[in-house]
């Protein structure tokens, strides 16, 4: 894939990364609009949104970003289907199962519950629509069960003769650091043209995307600052986790720069009950970007960091005097599918 953001990059390393197959899927760049009225709502000098749930294709969203190379090295391996295990409302599912469409490829969704809702909603209506085949998470042990299940649906298409590409988390991440890598030169860009000078990059800590921004910043030189607000816990430390997939990415492009767990900035304030479970904080957050600039955010990622943006800024370890760039990496289907939640705290506090 050309993109002329790479030329941001010393020219071994852009030669490097040049040659990862990827696919292109979205609309770039995504837009990176001012947003006066939010930052005066919570208190912040100059905030920008990085749109990147403008990207395009399935209603857009940052996965866009990781299956131009996912979907590539799928069909660089000749797979006939792909597959994701994953929560009911995954913005990757989502995107996963249009674009495979739209590249010819059939997704198979394994939802990691053990039968479908009663009513379809958010993101899991959209993967329906898109004829993907869904299917539920039969065995009581979570972590063994769902491996056992993609292992028999993965078997029971090769008895069809039909191979399926299986979206491993790490493999997933890995490429996931690679879109990241990229967004960030893209980024990169677009705050030269303006004329910006901004402190510090918030987003939803997106594991791989964060890993790959981190790197990209670490090759050339920029020394801006990446904060992940965790929208759920890891069984593995998250600056560890994070580390990790940044560092096999650059040994899979042969490149001599290494991340240490240390410089990955994460914020674990906002997690509340976990994935899929909004709190009061990430409710209000999306409410007053609706309320204030008209954009919708998601209560379970997007929300959380927005509310971990806001208390870092009450607390002072965010300065008010601060240039903030908030990356917005989609997921506002999942709006529906937190409908009672979100009526709920407008009812309570409104």
């Amino acid at each position: 894939m050309t993109c002329p953001a790479l030329d941001l990059l010393p020219p071994l390393l852009r030669d490097s990364f040049a040659r990862l197959p990827a696919l292109s899927l979205g609309n770039w760049p995504t837009p990176l609009e001012p947003c006066p009225r939010l930052a005066a709502a919570i208190g912040v000098q100059s905030l920008w949104i990085k749109r990147d749930d403008q990207s395009g294709p399935a209603l857009g969203g940052n996965k866009v970003r990781h299956l131009e190379y996912t979907l590539a090295e799928a069909l660089a391996q000749r797979a006939q289907a792909v597959l994701i295990a994953v929560g009911e409302q995954s913005n990757h599912a989502r995107q996963m199962a249009a674009l495979a469409r739209k590249v010819g490829l059939l997704p198979i969704v394994i939802v990691n519950q053990p039968a479908a809702p009663p009513l379809l909603r958010g993101n899991l209506l959209l993967v329906a629509l898109t004829g993907a085949d869904i299917r539920y998470l039969v065995a009581d042990d979570y972590e063994k069960g769902l491996e056992r299940r993609c292992d028999e649906v993965v078997d029971e298409y090769a008895r069809q003769k039909l191979h399926v590409y299986r979206i491993r988390p790490d493999r997933s991440q890995v490429l996931g650091a690679a879109a990241g890598l990229r967004a960030l030169l893209e980024l990169k860009s677009q705050v030269d043209a303006a004329g910006l000078d901004p402190d510090a990059v918030v987003l939803s800590a997106a594991n791989g995307s964060q890993a790959g921004m981190v790197l990209a910043c670490r090759a050339i030189g920029w020394a801006l600052p990446i904060r992940g607000v965790a929208p759920v816990l890891w069984k593995e430390p998250l600056h560890e986790r994070t580390a990790r997939f940044g560092n096999l990415l650059a040994q899979e492009l042969g490149w001599p720069l290494r991340l240490e767990a240390a410089e990955i900035l994460n914020d674990l304030s906002q997690i509340g009950a976990g994935y899929q479970c909004p709190t009061a904080a990430s409710l209000e957050a999306v409410r007053l970007a609706a309320v204030t600039e008209g954009i919708f955010l998601d209560p379970n990622y997007t929300g959380k960091a927005l509310a971990g943006l806001i208390a870092d800024l009450a607390s002072g370890a965010v300065s008010r005097q601060s240039t903030i760039l908030f990356w917005h990496t989609g997921g506002v289907p999942a709006l529906f599918s937190a409908d009672q939640q979100i009526t709920d705290h407008l009812h309570a506090h409104f």
